[in-house]
């Protein structure tokens, strides 16, 4: 309370100003952790809002053979994925099937892995199995209940066999079988002969045989059926005279629509191809030109072949020629399919014999390929005029062709076709198609 000396005065000030600046360095130094608690808590709230945002995109997003989508790809691609141990699928809503690829499929039918017990099917896209063709027919069925009219409906099948090299062609139409038959007969002495439909001869006086047949794209397949029944049925066939063509004179065409304004052959062939475009140097054989030159057809022809897919149900077929492959394959008893070691794509058919010609000591081909007796015409309507939406339905129908012979889709079909493995009664995997023709 009193007076300070001058002396004194200097001290105290030190001494004051120490003390503030000790006070700023407090402050200084609370201020700076205050921030760094701050930082801190901002670093964790990025870090929670980061990891959270990452798992929500990552839910998202479609994992390794998760998703029909992403199976799609990487069916399309060719995609394998090798020493899967267990499935890796999606459920449907239901719980009832899974989505999945086709390696899992193929390790299902080599017993590597287990058919799921909670599943009643799995669900796959056709052409990706790691199996051939014959391998894949076999685990097939076939529903008699539903494909009854495209199995072979005679006791006997015709077939080409060759009793010195142990061989058997089965005949599919419209898969260059004429070819075919041909070439067995001509590099392995076949001789045509009659067979069980139903696959007995094969497990006995045939049972060391070896059983080959040529199969083709069921899209293209299908144009080349219709060509060939269109022309069989024609109102021009009426006219044919003998017993072999009773049956077509007498025939009631379930579709008389394709034939309107056609009532006999010039009518048809103007169609195709139009007087007018006639070289003048074969007036007087225009029938065997115009067979061999490309369509001229405007869309006429194209348009009924539409409307004809459009209505066919794709199960009551009036012609073998539109006959399935897999039942021609299969029994029509049981649906399960008959006994076939070898089959080929039908345009492989002169290297397959070639080379299986060659491994066997046979013949030789022809020095002219030509001279091998096959049956070949240019197709008479505009396949390039039928729309996607056709294409699509024609791969439906044949559905069960696409699956069992383990064909991939056409381009313009993709997504238009799924497979199906199931468990029969007695618990053995079998494919078929995910709809059959009358569910397409």
């Amino acid at each position: 309370g009193g007076e300070t000396s001058s002396e004194a005065r200097p001290g105290l000030l030190r001494r004051v100003g120490c003390r503030a600046m000790d006070k700023t360095k407090s402050k200084g130094r609370q201020l700076a952790t205050i921030r760094q608690h701050a930082l801190a808590v901002l670093v964790i709230v990025y870090a929670i809002v980061f990891c959270s945002t990452f798992k929500a995109n990552q839910s998202l997003r479609p994992t390794t053979l998760h998703g029909p989508a992403r199976e799609l790809r990487k069916q399309r691609h060719g995609s394998r994925v090798r020493g899967t141990t267990e499935l890796a699928s999606i459920p449907n809503a239901d719980g009832k099937y899974q989505w999945t690829s086709g390696e899992e499929v193929t390790q299902i039918l080599k017993k590597k892995l287990p058919f799921p017990d909670a599943l009643d099917r799995l669900r796959f896209l056709p052409g990706g199995l790691n199996m051939t063709h014959a391998q894949t027919l076999h685990r097939c069925w076939a529903d008699p209940n539903v494909y009854r009219l495209h199995f072979p409906l005679g006791d006997r099948l015709i077939t080409a066999i060759s009793h010195d090299y142990h061989l058997i062609y089965m005949l599919i139409p419209k898969c260059s079988s004429s070819t075919g038959r041909s070439l067995i007969k001509h590099l392995f002495n076949a001789t045509q002969e009659s067979m069980s439909p139903v696959g007995r001869d094969l497990s006995t006086r045939f049972r060391n045989y070896s059983v080959i047949t040529s199969i083709r794209d069921p899209l293209s397949r299908f144009y080349s059926q219709y060509d060939e029944v269109f022309l069989r049925y024609g109102p021009w066939m009426k006219k044919k005279k003998g017993r072999a063509w009773d049956y077509v004179r007498t025939f009631d065409h379930p579709f008389p629509y394709l034939y309107d304004n056609m009532t006999d052959w010039p009518d048809y062939q103007e169609a195709f191809c139009p007087a007018h475009l006639i070289d003048r140097s074969v007036v007087n054989f225009p029938k065997e030109w115009c067979s061999r030159q490309p369509t001229r057809e405007n869309g006429t022809l194209s348009e009924r072949f539409e409307r004809f897919v459009h209505d066919y149900d794709g199960l009551r077929p009036w012609d073998l020629h539109q006959h399935l492959q897999v039942t021609r394959l299969s029994n029509r008893d049981t649906g399960k399919p008959r006994r076939v070691s070898t089959i080929y794509k039908s345009e492989d058919t002169l290297s397959f014999w070639t080379r299986k010609a060659r491994k066997l000591g046979g013949g030789a081909l022809p020095d002219e390929t030509r001279k091998v007796n096959a049956r070949s015409a240019p197709r008479r309507f505009n396949s390039s005029l039928v729309s996607l939406e056709t294409k699509r339905r024609i791969c439906r129908l044949s559905a069960i062709d696409y699956c069992c012979l383990n064909l991939e889709l056409p381009p313009e079909c993709e997504g238009s076709v799924t497979c199906s493995l199931d468990k029969n009664d007695r618990g053995v995997p079998r494919i078929q198609p995910w709809f059959h023709p009358n569910e397409a």
